[in-house]
């Protein structure tokens, strides 16, 4: 990963090539082409289940009949692996070698028609490979490389091994998402957070950036706060150590951020957005930057991440960013 002194000397040349890559329109697909993948990708599960499955009998006449033997195919569609609920979907997919079910899944995700995971569907990612998934329409739910993640159910995922990054409330949320983690040595539940839970041979590590986590078995926990990594043995003997919230432990979940539509946003919104996705503290030099950047609309700029967002804004906008290790100072280009 560049660090973000790097990401700031950027040319401009390479700013613009990042704008326009990011605002121009993506063809649309062929309207029934969401429901020929989805068929297709049935028909090919449908093909590996064995036949040797349970059916009951229901003895009804008439359009009844033929309401219920559709529930029933429905059903059978669907078992082992229900849509999750409201929604678990692949936005965002960096590097190679990432399958769902041992099936690849490609880098680059159609807008119209995402990947939605269900029930019991097993992700693994490849050694340069990073996902992000959007959890129930509020959460934001990260996986880093050489990672094995199950969906379990709407409210739980099973990290295997490798890492996970949790926002329970990103920048544009109302509210917050639930989720439990299970691990093959505990359990995670959150307290409106954003969190890594990471899975090795001999333990657990939870580092968390806000809010709270408890880990445990349900009778014997460990709880770990804002600023704090914990490494917690098969023994649940639990080791503390500070983490800063700009710490390079945070970076690969920065760098797979869903990105952000920028255009129509206040500066100002995208600078919180900014601070949340980087653990950056945002100081203004005075009140009339804080004033302007309430006031500035972005326009011209699509989809963008947070690191190249923090590069091309002030192309945008009459205020200047001076990003450091911890903070993102804002003043007026004019002062």
């Amino acid at each position: 990963m560049k660090d973000d002194n790097e990401a700031k000397q950027d040319s401009v040349d390479e700013m613009i090539d990042g704008v326009l890559s990011s605002a121009s329109p993506r063809a649309a697909p062929r309207k029934n082409r969401k429901e020929e993948i989805y068929g297709e990708l049935r028909s090919e599960w449908l093909a590996g289940v064995s036949s040797e499955k349970r059916t009951r009998r229901y003895v009804i006449s008439g359009v009844a009949a033929s309401i219920v033997a559709a529930l029933v195919l429905t059903l059978q569609l669907n078992i082992g692996s229900p849509e999750i609920s409201p929604e678990a979907v692949l936005v965002r997919s960096t590097g190679n070698g990432t399958t769902v079910n041992g099936r690849p899944v490609e880098g680059r995700i159609p807008i119209n028609a995402p990947l939605r995971f269900h029930q019991g569907d097993v992700l693994s990612t490849g050694p340069d490979a990073a996902i992000a998934v959007a959890w129930n329409e509020l959460g934001s739910l990260r996986v880093s490389s050489s990672s094995t993640v199950v969906f379990a159910s709407n409210e739980r995922v099973e990290l295997l091994d490798g890492n996970i990054y949790y926002d329970s409330r990103p920048h544009d949320a109302s509210g917050s998402a639930t989720i439990v983690v299970d691990t093959p040595f505990g359990q995670i539940h959150h307290v409106g957070t954003q969190f890594i839970a990471s899975v090795g041979s001999s333990g657990v590590r939870v580092s968390v950036r806000e809010g709270e986590v408890s880990y445990g078995d349900g009778t014997e926990n460990v709880v770990v706060n804002a600023g704090q990594s914990a490494f917690i043995d098969d023994s649940y003997v639990a080791t503390f150590s500070s983490i800063a919230a700009t710490d390079d432990a945070w970076s690969w979940a920065t760098e797979i951020a869903p990105r952000l539509v920028v255009d129509g946003r206040s500066t100002r919104e995208i600078i919180e957005w900014l601070s949340r996705e980087t653990g950056r503290v945002v100081v203004y030099e005075n009140r009339a930057a804080e004033d302007y950047a309430r006031g500035d609309w972005i326009k011209g700029i699509g989809h963008v991440e947070p690191l190249r967002a923090m590069a091309i804004v002030p192309f945008a906008s009459d205020l200047r960013f001076k990003v450091d290790k911890d903070s993102i100072h804002v003043e007026l280009k004019n002062q």
